[in-house]
């Protein structure tokens, strides 16, 4: 795992900020050869906050690796890879770094009607696109609530799991909690949200699609 330099862009950014930026950038590049990534997580992103640059967030991302914060490291990249999009070099290498992730975690995918509630692990999900709701996480169960409906997902490395609340509205559940495993299964197939494993199943409109 090696870090990437800094250059600046000269007619853009003022030379006392990038002065301040280089600085906190030098700190940050200390601190993760030091194994450090803590403090060195904080200086790049004090760093990028000064000067924002791709190669500032590929090392933050990775430094929030190191700390084990893969849905951190993930934002961080895909923010990344839309904000130097121009750029073909950054753009290359947030993708490489993403492929990389993308191996340690899962994607979850969730299709809602535009501007509802999404929230994982009691973080609001801002939308990918109308309607469209994504997230890289560890492995392993997390909690998910779209507008009233609250369930628990389960993920393996590598995999990615699509879930469907476009007809949202028409959902009646009696009780807030249900459970949904979303262990590997194959490739391109439908499910329904299981509310066999709630008291009293009730039928959904929810969709489930596994993609290993």
């Amino acid at each position: 795992m090696s870090l990437t330099s800094l250059e600046f862009h000269e007619r853009i950014d003022p030379p006392p900020v990038r002065a301040r930026a280089s600085t906190r950038f030098t700190e940050a590049v200390a601190a993760f050869e030091a194994k450090d990534y803590a403090t060195a997580a904080e200086a790049f992103a004090g760093a990028n906050a000064l000067v924002s640059h791709p190669n500032t967030m590929i090392n933050l991302a990775l430094a929030l690796e190191q700390l084990g914060d893969l849905t951190g490291a993930w934002w961080v990249l895909t923010e990344a890879s839309q904000r130097f999009s121009d750029e073909p070099r950054a753009l290359k290498l947030a993708n490489k770094e993403l492929k990389n992730l993308a191996t340690r975690t899962f994607m979850l995918r969730l299709q809602a009607a535009p501007d509802t509630l999404v929230c994982i692990d009691g973080v609001r999900i801002p939308e990918a696109a109308p309607g469209e709701y994504k997230m890289a996480l560890p492995p392993g169960p997390h909690a998910i609530r779209v507008g009233p409906v609250e369930l628990a997902v389960i993920g393996e490395a590598g995999a990615e799991r699509v879930l469907g609340f476009e007809r949202l509205e028409e959902l009646l559940v009696p009780i807030e909690r249900r459970y949904v495993a979303a262990m590997a299964a194959s490739a391109g197939s439908l499910a329904g949200l299981s509310a066999g494993l709630a008291i009293g199943a009730v039928a959904t409109n929810a969709s489930e699609r596994t993609r290993a």
